[in-house]
């Protein structure tokens, strides 16, 4: 069963994944720990997606993982 978040805990969370995409372009750790989030988001998507015989998983979850952060930040195209 999902849970619905408050509409101030979706507003702060879509914040707060900006405010930190934002301060990783000029904090190097910040830069890695981010890309180290965003790698294991995708190895445990794929390894999901492979269980369940989707063909080529990786791909798949790099095509879902850019989805999600455009949808996030905004941007499209």
């Amino acid at each position: 069963m999902a849970v619905a978040l408050p509409s101030i805990l979706r507003v702060s969370g879509h914040l707060l994944f900006v405010e930190a995409s934002l301060a990783a372009t000029r904090d190097e750790t910040l830069r890695v720990g981010i890309g180290d989030l965003v790698a294991d988001f995708r190895a445990r998507l794929a390894g999901k997606l492979s269980r369940h015989e989707v063909p080529d998983p990786e791909a798949t979850a790099a095509v879902l993982r850019r989805l999600v952060e455009r949808t996030r930040t905004g941007r499209s195209g």
